[in-house]
């Protein structure tokens, strides 16, 4: 079951709600005693897998094509028609089973749109076609479904609480939450930390910091792959995680916006579903490097949180020798930071461990209030074996920031990008 609230739809007059699950998932019950009581009386299902169960998504497999109105023929569905043909009908689908149409969806000649709708199962008078109840639920709509060729999933029985039941109260979705989650650890239930004895280190305070941890861990995990919902394209649903690896990854954005050379103007790389900017960057000295990070702050407040590997801080202070040193600390969230500060700005670099490997040297330069984003990819100093001139020493390091020219022959979708600020 998954954690949080699970949403019931209300059905037609006669019928219950009805939902996508009624098991429950188990973590090593022969662990916790009173979690086999707890299973006996609730008569639910034991589930050897120690993972929770996302009941919502996908579909349950059940599925299958509508070949028209009624046993053998294939005209249209009017609004009205209740008896739809689907090849041995009478072998699988029982009353009360509901079946869901998806929106947009088109036939078998790819001519035909659907507005959606969910439909009841009353009966299944002979072989090939059941009677249905149409436009059951909350959300359906019943105008012009397609001809042929209409794609069906199993969605669950209206009946599995009984066949009559009292009458909806409201057409809207509305959320259950009357159901126990159990989670791995036993007192979130049952109070188990207060009636026992322990000798060591106090059982619970252990236990809150255990979960702190978790909790940080979550937060970081879903700022950098996000957490799993759906989008709907075309009426059809495909999964998702929004956390900024997808953004940085990947060369469009949920809604495939044009990707836009560099420019003064576009300075500060952001990514709103209009264009994402990218800045392949190039060689420059250490007074420019310097330069280019003052660039951050034109827009925004004068602090701003940079999400960095390790290896980023150690580089910036190779570049820099013995004019700067962090100073660690950890007052961000409970993350370990290191303060940066330059003309009475301030860049807080927080240790993001997701970055200690893949993005070593890239930075990624947040300003929280003003939902403000700066991407630095592929910062790497090397050291200038040219003559002197008047911005550089020979054996000063030089850093490279961008992408490397072999990431972007190997991308053509940057190619003939060009930095012309």
């Amino acid at each position: 079951m998954p954690i949080g609230a699970f949403h019931l739809a209300n059905l037609d007059s006669t019928q219950r709600k009805y939902s996508l699950s009624d098991k429950a998932t188990f973590w090593k019950p022969a662990d916790h005693p009173l979690l086999s009581t707890l299973k006996q009386r609730g008569r639910k299902e034991k589930v050897d897998d120690t993972t929770f169960k996302f009941f919502g998504y996908p579909y349950p497999t059940l599925s299958g094509t509508v070949y028209g109105y009624s046993a053998g023929s294939t005209a249209a569905l009017t609004t009205t028609a209740t008896d739809i043909y689907i090849a041995s009908a009478s072998a699988f689908l029982k009353p009360g089973d509901l079946i869901k149409v998806s929106g947009y969806d088109t036939n078998n000649t790819e001519t035909n749109t659907v507005d959606g709708e969910v439909m009841r199962v009353v009966s299944t008078p002979a072989t090939n076609y059941a009677t249905v109840t149409r436009n059951v639920g909350n959300g359906s709509a019943v105008a012009n479904t397609a001809t042929t060729g209409l794609s069906w999933m199993f969605v669950g029985n209206a009946d599995r609480e009984g066949a009559t039941s009292r009458v909806a109260k409201s057409s809207a979705i509305s959320a259950d939450t009357n159901y126990i989650q159990f989670f791995e650890e036993p007192w979130d239930v049952t109070d188990v930390v207060k009636l026992s004895k322990y000798y060591g280190p106090n059982e619970k305070e252990r236990q809150k910091k255990l979960a702190l941890i978790r909790i940080m861990a979550g937060i970081e995990h879903a700022l950098w792959y996000g957490k799993k919902r759906l989008l709907y394209e075309n009426g059809k649903e495909q999964p998702y995680t929004g956390g900024m690896q997808y953004w940085l990854n990947l060369a469009d954005t949920d809604y495939n916006p044009s990707i836009a050379a560099h420019s003064s103007t576009t300075d500060l790389v952001s990514g709103n579903g209009t264009s994402r900017v990218w800045r392949p960057g190039g060689d420059f000295t250490k007074p420019n490097w310097l330069k280019y990070i003052e660039l951050a702050f034109e827009f925004g407040n004068d602090t701003k949180t940079g999400f960095v590997g390790k290896s980023f801080l150690r580089q910036l202070e190779h570049i820099y020798g013995e004019q700067i040193r962090f100073g660690w600390e950890t007052t961000k969230l409970g993350l370990t930071i290191a303060n940066f500060d330059s003309q009475g700005k301030r860049i807080q670099f927080v240790h993001t461990p997701a970055m200690d490997y893949e993005d070593a040297t890239s930075m990624f330069l947040v300003d929280i209030d003003q939902i403000a984003y700066a991407y630095m990819k592929d910062i790497t100093p090397r050291l200038n074996i040219q003559d002197n001139d008047a911005q550089e020493e020979k054996g000063d390091y030089i850093a490279y920031c961008g992408l490397k020219p072999e990431f972007i022959s190997a991308h053509s979708y940057i190619q003939n990008i060009t930095d012309v600020a």
